[in-house]
């Protein structure tokens, strides 16, 4: 390979990891994002035992959860700031605050709380209406999706 071909393929791949961190900038600061819940996911996160308890319910009881877990998921904020600085709130109850940042491969964002807690996301997708990531530190496997509020 030329030296001139693999300078502009490192010209590209800077360029392609700049854009990201520009939009992951841009795009996380637009707005507050409220928690989306998934049944489906949700039900594929619990063991079997809770699957089975749940399946046992009348529909009606089981359509009440449903609504209660996305009723509380909407109570649930998460907002970035330009500053770097950080504010969550689940279920409008507990409130952790941070700082974060950009990791180094563009597609990451490392939290810290207040109190030292450190978290790795990965975002998997960024758009207008959707941010969906997943805790590379607690569970890469189960995605957590945010709408805007």
């Amino acid at each position: 390979m030329t030296t001139k071909v693999l300078a502009c393929l490192i010209f590209l791949s800077f360029l392609n990891y700049s854009s990201l961190v520009a939009q992951i900038s841009v795009d996380i600061f637009k707005k507050k994002w409220k928690l989306s819940v998934d049944m489906r996911q949700r039900m594929q996160a619990m063991n079997s035992e809770q699957r089975e308890a749940f399946a046992q319910l009348p529909p009606e009881v089981q359509k009440k959860l449903e609504l209660e877990m996305k009723d509380q998921a909407e109570k649930s904020l998460f907002e970035f700031y330009s500053d770097n600085t950080f504010k969550v709130s689940i279920e409008g109850h507990d409130t952790y605050e941070g700082t974060w940042r950009i990791g180094d491969d563009g597609k990451t964002i490392i939290a810290r709380t207040r109190e030292g807690i450190e978290e790795k996301v990965i975002i998997k997708k960024l758009e207008s209406d959707r941010l969906v990531f997943a805790s590379e530190t607690r569970d890469p496997n189960n995605d957590v999706v945010l709408i805007p509020k």
